[in-house]
């Protein structure tokens, strides 16, 4: 399936945006490691770091599974049809 130009070229600019950050902040936190941060305020900033990738990954998740549904309107009658059968 094809998707949208227009959607593609904005889904990748947020995705490599979630790259750019994500490698931003933790050059941030080795920087600060570098400087004698304790270890619990750095682990909190890693925890932190984690959560966000793993709220990114999620976010493109969906994204994908949304441009997917209105790239393909059809698909989504079929799966409605089918389900509603059930």
């Amino acid at each position: 399936m094809e998707m949208d130009p227009e959607i593609e070229r904005s889904l990748t600019n947020v995705l490599k945006s979630l790259q750019d950050f994500s490698s931003v902040f933790d050059r941030k936190i080795d920087e600060l490691r570098i400087k004698g941060l304790d270890e619990e305020r750095l682990n909190a900033l890693l925890e932190g770091s984690d959560a966000m990738k793993d709220s990114a990954s999620i976010f493109l998740s969906w994204a994908k599974h949304y441009v997917e549904k209105i790239s393909n309107p059809a698909a989504e009658k079929q799966t409605e049809t089918f389900y509603s059968e059930t």
